[in-house]
């Protein structure tokens, strides 16, 4: 017989800390991959979810935060740090500024991206 109790706090709190990497909150202010470490050239993850009910995604190349994509789940408004410079693309409208503040509609997608 096996008799050893499986934990499963390392492995949730080694999940939780890598997406902490990727995506954070604090003061109110959702930020999205604020530091890109030097190794990571090329990534991608999808559907993060933060407070408030918005899933977050998004793809880096050449160590630079390329683009990102938001969808609210139940409507409501979210303050992001994007990351993606000054001047960066809304839903193919060209735009200024390093935070977003943004109220959407339930269901609402909106897809930010690096203005070359």
């Amino acid at each position: 017989r096996n008799r050893e109790i499986m934990q499963l706090d390392a492995g949730f709190g080694a999940i939780s800390a890598i997406i902490d990497l990727l995506v954070y909150q604090k003061r109110g202010i959702v930020y999205v991959l604020p530091k890109i470490h030097r190794d990571w050239k090329e990534l991608s993850f999808d559907g993060i979810m933060v407070e408030g009910g918005f899933a977050i995604s998004a793809k880096v190349a050449d160590r630079k935060t390329q683009e990102i994509t938001v969808t609210s789940k139940f409507g409501g408004r979210i303050r992001l740090s994007h990351g993606l410079g000054e001047k960066y693309v809304l839903n193919d409208e060209q735009t200024t500024g390093d935070i977003i503040e943004r109220n959407f509609s339930p269901g609402e997608t909106i897809t930010l991206k690096r203005f070359n």
